[in-house]
């Protein structure tokens, strides 16, 4: 198992992969275990919200390719009213062999947004008119 320190923009083919890293270094190990993936889905969620989301653990998810993870917002977490909800919010897919993290949609199920990943590399849908490169 080879050890990696990860930051976008200074790892060749993560570089672009990885939004969640910037500025920061996360040490992961290849292939990526369960705990690097939330530390890896936890940055992202942390760098979306300035720390005003949270990671639900009750709606993680392990598959093939990696994890699935569902954030909201923490004020929610705490309080539990609606209107403290965020709306729109798709999940993250951490893949297991390289630390990627990748944007889905929230418009369809997490299932399908995976099925799409094994077949294609991406989990946005072609029809929201991104780029591969873009899609994270």
């Amino acid at each position: 198992m080879r050890d990696r320190f990860l930051r976008s923009g200074h790892v060749g083919p993560l570089r672009a992969r990885c939004p969640c890293l910037t500025g920061k270094m996360t040490r992961v190990s290849l292939p990526v275990s369960h705990s690097d993936a939330v530390a890896l889905a936890s940055a992202e969620v942390e760098r979306m919200g300035n720390g005003n989301f949270v990671l639900v653990e009750s709606h993680e998810h392990e598959v093939d390719v990696g994890w699935v993870f569902s954030y909201q917002s923490a004020r929610y977490i705490e309080t539990g009213s609606v209107s403290d909800a965020l709306a729109g919010n798709g999940p993250l897919l951490v893949d297991r062999r390289d630390g990627s993290v990748h944007h889905c949609w929230s418009g369809e199920s997490w299932e399908d947004a995976v099925e799409r990943y094994r077949t294609t590399g991406r989990t946005l849908p072609p029809s929201l008119g991104r780029k591969p490169e873009q899609d994270g």
